[in-house]
């Protein structure tokens, strides 16, 4: 088990009750059990019954184990929320049975805790018990008393009788007949605190505690700043003091001066009604016509618009479609009628016309759409005459209105409107020409007012009729047509003042295609949520530089393959919430200082009620404080409120209202009459429909349709006013009965946190909705508690889904099991849990022995929260500090990673600063994220398995500046208002941007100038590319498919330099029609003794005759030199090169030109980090910890480099693992924050020093860390050939130069390269070479392998990367004695070598984890004695004795191996090894079902 208790954390230790002993009270954990069973006497079965140590602590809600300062077990008690089963209660109804038959008061599940056992050493027992209770009544807030229960034949030890009172028992007593109950309370151990106003005499009481924790404020305002504060109390101001034994041992005070309006700019306040009384001129809502109010800030996509969250979840709009042939467009909406279900045909004229509304999803949200057909003979094409122009009956013109038009006459009236205007204004017919129009692109061509120029000018028609319809294509609320030409003022008035929109679509084959028809209904919706909405939609995107990437306008010919437009940042944009308006009086007042004796910080609570009774006007306590300050014990009875997204300022800010002093909070199962109160409860939220419709279920059937028990329960408080008032419903919670269970556990790491074989299948439950209102959020907790008490759950699981598009569209898809849930409120009060790496199970080979389906099944990836009932009180340590990262590399993602899987952490405030935000979270086109070579470290299934955007926000800009004074990083935004500088704070920055391609300078026309200088005036051209990620990969795809396929004498210049990338991109452009002839890849020469990216002569030998295969022309020792745009202007493409050829000049004209030169320092990193005074020698300078010259700023990374002090100029980051590095970084940072790992100390060291001198000691720490994880590329090759290269971090040398090297090792090599067209088949085996050094351990792997047909003619992967890379650091003879079975000729093919059923134990993901144990085995003293002892009369280990032989002869001679071997086996070393073994194979034999286990033969 590897959750770490947090809850003890401190090395605070107390002295025993009439001893000397120094104990502390911790956690227990599982490997307690063996010492807590040693501890168990035949009197401890007599008092709790039989028992089992490791179930009772699986299953207790709370067990700790006391230790002495030997970190020696000596006592240990566990306890639950419901009586023993020797009690005879139900754990559900355990209450009411309590109440009738025991003189018990006030008695609940929330303040009663049993306890189930306690067992320790004879000598300390009444010591022992009272630190455990007394620890309980600290560590649990709501805990009032703790309940004995014992049989009637037996009594209590009398260490537990001194602090347990008997409880007497009722005449109505029956179940409790055979027990006796005992009750500890909490005001005898730990009594509620006095409370009373604050008096001039306190000062001397509260000064020391204030000193004891910060001297500050005696320093700034005196020693009697506590006497002043007392003193001007007045009805604003009042100061409270918490009394014990007649001495002051806390302080408070209060202020209802607040600036509230200061909090609501700052802070998301929407829930606590902005801490303002209702006033009649609140704004709450958005208005219906999508006006904001005055503080609302508007956006839209490039400019002013409507933020998203005002808009209602249902829209609505009516479309005129007006064409010459009225037979065609009913003939559409038929069509579309068939396709949808949700469309009705409402009536059909007599002149032929036809009304019909279908309901669309849009944008996340329900569009409904009105069409009517109209006939106007007048939108004819007169001049079209052309084989491929549009007949007069594809042709319609739409009219769109956000609202029903009301009869077909008003709809006339506007088209006639529309015609009038039009005809009377003299448009220039040059404006546009039929040449500037594509006929073929049969889709529907939708209009942006910020991106119109996307749009195709309309049709030319002879006689004005078409250049009338000029006006109408742009947008209603611009003042530009789509061609750039300004609209005459008549026009936009007249479209302002019908409020409609209007587009041209053709209807050529809709209702025939059925694709082609769901596309133009897209797009029609998108105009109409872009026009009349402001609503920015993922399919209308914008590229990097600010241009659209739907620019038709130079398209030349369409591509064979999906011209789907590329990803947009839209996509994953967070939408500016409505930001409501309050008018009416304060209702808050607020803490100013705080103060509290340390032991007795628990009973900080006690205040709260004293302090509303100090302002009974005001519903809220608000408290702020700086980020860096721990969360103590009073905050967590308050709820933490979201900061806005541009919130800078430097509090966190926790809300109390007083509603939350409600002692009479109850969880109960969920009634019919509480459905009124849910659906007020939850009004507002996203998809509550789900959660409405779940509850009415359980309600009239208590299980799903398909028999699955289902449950809902309410958590309510009394009503206002009267005590008999009826109970309001703040919470609600539905679950189900987990049915996943094998899938959970094969997939999930949550074995980290329970054992599974002491839980019932049915104790797992799934958790589908849960909801609490914001004033009950401490109670979260509670409620999940009580859910698991009442519904007889020791497991709770939550997944969370990542979004999932289309790979065709591009659009968002919900699978079934993600429409089922909607999002938690209780996500923080969850542990995240890690998903695993899996085997990829070659089932072919397998012959049947294969995991369960339930195993294999395949299903939308998602992320999994747990939690259960030992966690249930485990409060998170929440982390307010600001931790920002920049740049989404794989060391920020493995950073980020190490931070959200802190089990006992919760980090409020990370951010992530990206150009392009998380990976993986847009729709990209599987061939664009197969471009760019990868490390697999974080594949897209392991990002959504991860989903850090639950706890990282996530900012789209690129860093410009470092503000280090300030602790402020400027962001450039890639999203909205391109430009436009944003600010952000700081408290820890962490930079890790890693490398970037950059636009390539030319030599001729710049020279050496700096890149400071040149960037000056230095604009790229729209046709040079760089691609250093998957949406720049998805926009260079489309480029070349609506650019670059038609036939034409330009080439695409491709400059490589020493990565592997460039063979990506051809192989892109190669599958995307461009000719072979037509690509130029353009290679730069490498320096003196650097190897090529492959560092493999036969993979180089594959790669050159493919390319030679293809015709792409190849050219080395190449270097640009100059660039010819087309115009002088820099945003014109560039349509000619000069390259400069091993000496010699080349010029070629150009298409495009795309650059995969070195990568290195991004400009925008280089200059924020340099002006900013952090060391920057060709890298950002870091010393072996992660710090640059800044405490404050931390970096990992390609980017950095170590400081020349370390004398190790050649190593960096960039030589390692990233994902090791970015994990070693998060290590590095929690040691500031978890106060369970231990810090390192200075004076010591992992290396034996003892006799050593101070020298030696600071040459050891100017060592810089080494890695051991490989690194790994991977990437797809032209020929659709897939390479993988694993191998060891190290200084790269040119291969024919380490084959030279002494302890090289040795090579085996099997199969070949075959450049044929057909994929691998039979005996056609790809090459795989593994490289085993001097140690017989495997230090390089490298495949390359082609690709094989998979289902609907996609390509499948050959290669099982993840197996692959498991071989990596294994010794060869863990490999089944590869190097011998290879030289005897029993290996043919590596692949089916290790595609073989011996071979799965080695690809799981605990394998490592049965290496060290049975290292551990070996480094032990052996199991059987067999006389063979040290010099210190210790029983030498088995490692040892192999140490020995090693350190006297320096190999071992065939007799001493004889000697070794016989030890092995006799000193009882191979047993342990074998029974270890097989512990493995049954611990995990639902993923090893092809191995045998004992019995089974």
């Amino acid at each position: 088990m590897s959750v770490i208790s947090a809850r003890f954390s401190s090395k605070h230790r107390s002295v025993l009750p009439d001893t000397s002993l120094e104990v502390q009270v911790r956690a227990a954990e599982p490997a307690d059990s063996s010492a807590i069973q040693s501890l168990v006497t035949h009197l401890t079965e007599e008092l709790f019954g039989p028992f089992n140590i490791l179930n009772i602590i699986e299953k207790s809600l709370f067990s700790v184990t006391l230790i002495d300062s030997s970190d020696e077990v000596i006592g240990f008690a566990a306890f639950s929320d419901c009586p023993p089963p020797s009690a005879r209660m139900t754990s559900s109804n355990w209450p009411t049975q309590m109440a009738q038959e025991l003189s018990l008061e006030n008695f609940t599940s929330l303040n009663t805790m049993f306890l189930h056992l306690f067992v320790a050493k004879t000598d300390f027992a009444v010591g022992c018990i009272q630190e455990i209770v007394k620890a309980v009544f600290a560590s649990v807030p709501d805990c009032a008393q703790i309940v004995l229960s014992v049989p009637n034949s037996s009594h209590p030890d009398p260490a537990i009788s001194d602090i347990f009172r008997p409880v007497k028992k009722t005449t109505k007593a029956s179940s409790t007949a055979n027990c006796t109950f005992f009750v500890s309370h909490r005001h005898d151990i730990s009594p509620v605190l006095h409370v009373r106003p604050a008096q001039m005499e306190d000062n001397d009481d509260l000064t020391p505690l204030f000193a004891q924790q910060n001297n500050q404020l005696q320093q700034t305002y005196g020693d009697y700043f506590v006497a002043e504060l007392i003193d001007s109390q007045d009805e604003k101001h009042h100061a409270l003091c918490a009394e014990k034994g007649g001495r002051a041992v806390g302080f408070i005070s209060l202020s209802s001066d607040v600036n509230v309006d200061l909090l609501n700019q700052a802070f998301e306040l929407g829930p606590f009604h902005g801490l303002r009384k209702p006033h009649k001129d609140d704004v709450l809502e958005p208005s219906k016509t999508g006006a904001t109010p005055p503080a609302q800030k508007k956006i839209s996509h490039g400019g002013e618009g409507v933020a998203t969250d005002e808009l209602p979840m249902d829209l609505e709009a009516t479309v005129c479609m007006v064409g010459s042939d009225i037979e065609a467009i009913n003939g559409f909406l038929k069509a579309m009628q068939a396709s949808n279900e949700s469309s009705v045909k409402e009536s059909q004229n007599d002149d032929g016309s036809m009304k019909m509304s279908v309901t669309l999803e849009h944008f996340n949200r329900t569009v409904k759409l009105h069409f009517v057909s109209m006939l106007d003979q007048n939108v004819l094409h007169g001049g079209a005459k052309e084989k491929d122009a549009l007949t007069s009956s594809d042709c319609v013109i739409l009219l769109y209105k956000p609202t029903q038009m009301e009869t077909i006459e008003s709809t006339v009236q506007i088209w006639n409107a529309f015609l009038n205007k039009g005809t009377s204004n003299n448009m220039d017919p040059s404006v546009s020409s039929e040449a500037d129009f594509d006929p073929t692109n049969n889709t529907a061509s939708t209009v942006d007012h910020v991106d119109s120029h996307m749009v195709p000018p309309p049709y030319n028609a002879n006689g004005g009729r078409g250049e009338q319809m000029k006006l109408f294509v742009a947008d209603v609320s611009d003042t530009e047509t789509a061609d750039g030409i300004s609209t005459p003022g008549t026009i936009e008035d007249l479209a302002a003042e019908f409020s409609v929109g209007v587009m041209e679509m053709s209807l050529l084959s809709c209702a025939q295609d059925a694709t082609l028809l769901r596309d133009t209904l897209s797009h029609l919706t998108e105009a109409i949520c872009r026009t009349h909405y402001g609503l920015s939609t993922p399919s209308l995107p914008d590229d990097d530089e600010g241009h659209h990437s739907g620019d038709k306008s130079h398209s030349t010919n369409k591509s064979k393959t999906s011209t789907r437009p590329p990803v947009s940042l839209s996509t994953i944009a967070a939408p500016v919430p409505f930001v409501p308006e309050y008018k009416g009086e304060s209702n808050c007042f607020c803490i100013q200082l705080f103060c509290m004796r340390e032991e007795l910080e628990t009973r900080s609570g006690d205040f709260l009620a004293s302090a509303f009774q100090c302002y009974p006007d005001r519903d809220y306590c608000v408290l702020t404080v700086p980020h860096l300050v721990p969360e103590f014990m009073l905050l967590q009875q308050f709820v933490r409120v979201t900061p806005r997204v541009q919130s800078n300022l430097g509090q966190e800010l926790y809300i109390f209202n007083r509603y939350g002093l409600l002692s009479d909070f109850e969880v109960r199962p969920c009634l019919s009459a509480d459905l009124a109160q849910i659906e007020r409860l939850t009004a507002g939220l996203e998809h509550r429909d789900r959660m409405l419709a779940d509850v009415r279920q359980y309600n009239e059937a208590r299980r799903d349709k398909d028999g699955t028990p289902l449950h809902a329960f309410s958590a309510c408080v009394g009503g206002p006013g009267l005590p008999n008032s009826p109970k309001q419903v703040v919470g609600i919670c539905v679950v189900r009965q987990e049915e996943q269970i094998e899938y959970l556990k094969s997939c999930f790491n949550i074995e980290d946190f329970v054992y599974y074989s002491h839980h019932q299948r049915s104790e797992h439950g799934h958790l589908h909705h849960m909801v609490m209102n914001p004033i009950f959020h401490h109670l979260t907790r509670t409620f999940l508690k009580e859910v698991m008490r009442l519904d007889g759950k020791s497991c709770l699981y939550y997944p969370v889904f990542s979004r999932q598009y289309n790979e065709e569209t591009g659009e968002r898809e919900y699978s079934e099991e993600e429409a089922r849930h909607t999002l938690v409120t209780c996500l923080g009060e969850m542990v995240p849990v890690r998903p695993r790496r899996q085997i990829s199970y070659p089932l072919h080979m397998l012959h049947g022995n294969v995991p369960s389906e339930r195993v294999l099944r395949e299903t939308h990836p998602f992320a999994l929260y747990s939690l259960n009932r030992k966690l249930v009180l485990e409060p998170k340590i929440a982390i307010n500090a600001r931790i920002v990262v920049v740049g989404a590399s794989d060391t920020s993602l493995a950073f980020l990673e190490s931070l959200v899987f802190s089990a006992h952490l919760r980090f409020n405030n990370v951010t992530l600063v990206s150009p392009h935000g998380l990976p993986g979270e847009l729709p990209v086109s599987k061939e664009a994220q197969e471009m760019l070579s990868t490390s697999l470290s974080f594949t897209r299934e392991r990002l959504s398995r991860m989903c850090l955007r639950s706890w990282v926000t996530v900012v789209t800009g690129n860093m410009v500046h470092i503000d280090r004074k300030s602790k402020r990083i400027h962001i450039q935004s890639t999203l909205h208002n391109k430009g436009a500088l944003e600010g952000l704070s700081y408290d820890h920055l962490v930079l890790a941007t890693g490398n970037q391609y950059q636009i390539p300078f030319p030599l001729g026309m710049y020279g050496n100038k700096d890149e400071d200088e040149i960037r000056k005036d230095f604009s790229a051209p729209p046709n040079v590319f760089t691609i250093n990620d998957d949406f720049e990969a998805d926009h260079l795809l489309y480029y070349v498919r609506t650019h670059l396929t038609a036939p034409s004498t330009d080439h695409v210049v491709v400059l490589g330099g020493g990565t592997v990338d460039m063979y990506g991109c051809v192989r892109m452009l190669l599958n995307n029609g461009v000719k072979g002839d037509k690509i130029i890849l353009a290679r730069r020469e490498l320096e003196e003794g650097e190897p090529t990216c492959f560092n493999n002569p036969q993979v180089e030998e594959l790669i050159d005759s493919m390319l030679t295969k293809n015709g792409v022309r190849v050219l080395d020792k190449c270097e640009l030199y100059s660039w010819r745009q087309s115009d002088s202007t820099p945003d014109h493409p560039v349509c000619e090169v000069s390259l400069k050829v091993d000496g010699e000049w080349e010029s070629y004209s150009c298409q495009c030109v795309i650059s995969f030169q070195d990568k290195r320092v991004d400009f925008h990193a280089f200059k924020a980090v340099n002006d900013s005074c952090l060391v920057f020698d060709s890298r950002l300078v870091i010393d072996s910890d992660f710090h640059t010259n800044d405490v404050c700023v931390r970096a990992a990374g390609p980017l950095t480099k170590f400081s020349r002090r370390y004398h190790a100029d050649q190593w960096s980051h960039a030589n390692f693992n990233s994902h090791q590095v970015g994990s070693e970084l998060a290590h590095s940072m929690l040691r500031l924050f978890d106060p369970t790992i231990e810090q390192p100390n200075d004076t010591e060291d992992d290396f034996d020093l003892e006799g050593e001198d101070d020298n030696m000691r600071q040459q050891l720490n100017n060592m810089i860390p080494i890695y051991s994880k490989p690194t790994v590329v991977y990437c797809v090759l032209p020929g659709e050939f897939e390479y993988l290269c694993v191998r060891k971090p190290d200084l790269l040398k040119r291969a024919e130069e380490a084959r030279k090297e002494p302890n090289y090792g040795k090579e085996y090599v099997t199969g070949s390269l075959d450049t044929s067209e057909e994929p691998t088949k039979g005996d056609k085996s790809g090459y795989f070479m593994i490289h085993v050094n001097n140690y017989s351990t495997v230090q390089t792997v490298t495949c390359v392998n082609k690709r094989g047909e998979g289902q609907n003619g996609n390509k499948r992967s050959s290669l099982r990367s993840g197996n692959i890379m498991c071989l990596y650091g294994k010794n060869e003879k863990l490999l089944n004695r590869m190097v011998s079975r290879f030289e005897e000729g029993l290996i043919k093919d590596f692949y089916t070598y290790f595609e073989e059923p011996w071979a799965m134990a080695l690809f799981h993901d605990r394998f490592e984890d049965l290496l060290l144990e049975i290292r551990e085995i070996l480094t032990n003293p052996p199991p059987v004695q067999s006389g063979d002892e040290g010099e210190d009369g210790e029983m030498n280990s088995f490692t040892q004795k192999v140490r020995a032989i090693i350190e006297e002869n320096m190999e071992m001679k065939s007799g001493e191996w004889n000697k070794l071997m016989k030890e092995f086996q006799s000193g009882g070393y191979k047993k342990s090894v074998e029974t270890r073994l097989l512990a493995y194979l049954s611990y995990n034999y639902y993923h090893l079902p092809m191995y045998a286990k004992p019995g089974m033969l």
